[in-house]
C-alpha cells in the first residue's frame, strides 16, 4: 500500500475557506469531509458536490424546520472571504427565488434569504 502525502497550496486553501463560507451562507448544515475531495495528482481540489441548503430539508419523520434563518457573520480576518462567498451565495438565493421548477413557498424563502444576505453584506 502506498500512501501519498501532499500539501495544498495557498490558492486551494483560500478556495476551501470560500467554499466553507458559501456552504454556510446557503444554509448547508450538512457539510462534512465527504463534501471535499482532492484529485490524486498533486493534491488539487476536485470538483465540489452536494451543496444544498440542508437546513431546510425535512426531518426523517417528514417534519419541516422553521423557515427562519440568519446568515452567519465572519470574524474580522474573514471579511474578504465572506464577502466573496456572499456574492456567490446571493446568486444562489436569487436563482432559487426565480426558478419556477421550485415550489412557491421555497422560492419565497429564497427571496427572503437573498434579501437578508444582501442587507448583511452591506454592513460587513
Amino acid at each position: 500500500m502506498t500512501c501519498h502525502r501532499f500539501v495544498i497550496g495557498s490558492g486551494d486553501a483560500a478556495r476551501i475557506h470560500c467554499l466553507w463560507w458559501y456552504g454556510r451562507l446557503i444554509a448547508n448544515t450538512d457539510m462534512r469531509l465527504g463534501n471535499l475531495s482532492f484529485r490524486p495528482v498533486a493534491g488539487r481540489l476536485a470538483p465540489i458536490s452536494d451543496r444544498l441548503p440542508m437546513r431546510h430539508a425535512p426531518s426523517r419523520d417528514g417534519e419541516l424546520p422553521a423557515p427562519e434563518w440568519t446568515p452567519p457573520l465572519p470574524l474580522p480576518r474573514e471579511r474578504d472571504t465572506w464577502l466573496a462567498a456572499s456574492q456567490v451565495a446571493l446568486m444562489f438565493w436569487q436563482r432559487v427565488a426565480a426558478d419556477v421548477r421550485i415550489g412557491v413557498g421555497f422560492r419565497d424563502l429564497g427571496s427572503r434569504h437573498g434579501r437578508a444576505l444582501r442587507d448583511l453584506s452591506g454592513q460587513v
